[in-house]
């Protein structure tokens, strides 16, 4: 009897172990970590002499976000719900800049709904199309 329970004792917790495991390749952790934008709609993103600062994104706890356009700071929230993604940006500094794809960028962030971390990259989606490419 006692062989049996310790042997049913091992068999659940093996797979315990092994369930917990499943998936953690696919577990999105994100807070604290800032992220520079280096692509957008399959494009690279390139400073320049007006711009010398890519735009950046960081998620600062489970809800909060901030982050720079290239041009101004702004902050907003966050909801993530395994790989579902909302973000409402939200006050924005008002510094201007000439041709600038600063509202591009917030819309992007404001349209995405799924988000994956792979490496030290961050990618998020809409509809399923990558719309925005972030490095650590």
């Amino acid at each position: 009897m006692r062989h049996s329970l310790t042997f049913l004792f091992l068999f659940y917790a093996s797979i315990l172990v092994f369930a917990s495991g499943c998936g953690s390749s696919h577990k999105t952790s994100i807070p604290n970590i800032s992220w520079v934008l280096v692509q957008m709609n399959g494009i690279a993103v390139v400073t320049s002499t007006d711009n010398p600062m890519p735009p950046t994104l960081k998620f600062e706890d489970k809800t909060t976000i901030s982050g720079f356009t290239g041009c101004n700071t702004f902050s907003g929230t966050y909801r993530l719900d395994q790989s579902k993604i909302t973000i409402v940006p939200g006050a924005m500094s008002r510094k201007y800049c000439a041709g600038y794809f600063e509202n591009d960028f917030i819309n992007a962030l404001k349209n995405a709904n799924e988000i994956k971390v792979i490496g030290n990259r961050l990618v998020l989606y809409e509809k399923g199309k990558e719309i925005l490419q972030f490095r650590r």
